[in-house]
């Protein structure tokens, strides 16, 4: 086996070609590692190292530069980085990125359902939820939801309870209809049935 051509591809990629066939696009940087040349013989061995090191060298930057924009689960990262990469390399940089401190699930996860708290007015229930979707851990996630359902005394919860329908829903409740949107709404927040009822003063079957 022997690289008959290297072609320059898109972005820092070369075409790499094995006995006239093309074989993968690599990254300049990995080429320039394992010195590869036109004209070189190679074994199915060391050609499969090169792939998987210009794979990882592929998968660091790309982290890197959704990293620079953004913060990521390692389950969202994941995610992203194997729809350009295979799922074991799309792991182990992820893991890479955790032991370096780039990700941290119990970190995103505090931010995260602090936004949800302060910013959209979600109580425990819908931050659990909510967290879940991202992929967080189910004890990271309910640790959260807990934090957020018992931080605050009851007529608290009724008080946020209030303040978003006032802001939020002040016509809807001024109706039958509107209130059962209004509990609609509430519930998918994640506030309690009875803490809804007792705000609204409405008899259980609004709940139905």
């Amino acid at each position: 086996m022997v690289i008959t051509e290297i072609q320059k591809g898109k972005q820092s990629l070369v075409e790499v070609y094995v006995d006239n066939k093309f074989y993968a696009f690599i990254d300049i940087k990995t080429a320039e590692n394992f010195g590869i040349h036109k004209g070189m013989p190679v074994t199915e061995e060391w050609l499969a190292a090169l792939q998987k090191q210009s794979e990882e060298s592929r998968a660091r930057v790309k982290a890197v530069q959704l990293l620079a924009k953004r913060d990521y689960t390692a389950f969202e990262l994941c995610r992203k980085l194997s729809a350009e990469v295979s799922q074991v390399t799309a792991e182990a940089v992820v893991q890479e990125m955790e032991t370096a401190g780039y990700v941290n699930d119990e970190r995103y996860a505090e931010r995260y359902a602090e936004e949800l708290y302060t910013g959209k007015g979600y109580a425990g229930e819908r931050i659990r939820l909510e967290l879940h979707r991202k992929g967080i851990d189910a004890a990271i996630a309910e640790h959260q939801a807990t934090v957020y359902g018992t931080r605050e005394y009851p007529e608290e919860i009724l008080a946020r309870i209030r303040q978003i329908i006032n802001s939020r829903y002040s016509r809807e409740v001024t109706t039958e209809k509107g209130r059962r949107k209004v509990v609609a709404a509430l519930r998918r927040m994640g506030y309690n049935w009875n803490d809804i009822q007792q705000e609204l003063n409405c008899g259980e079957d609004y709940f139905e």
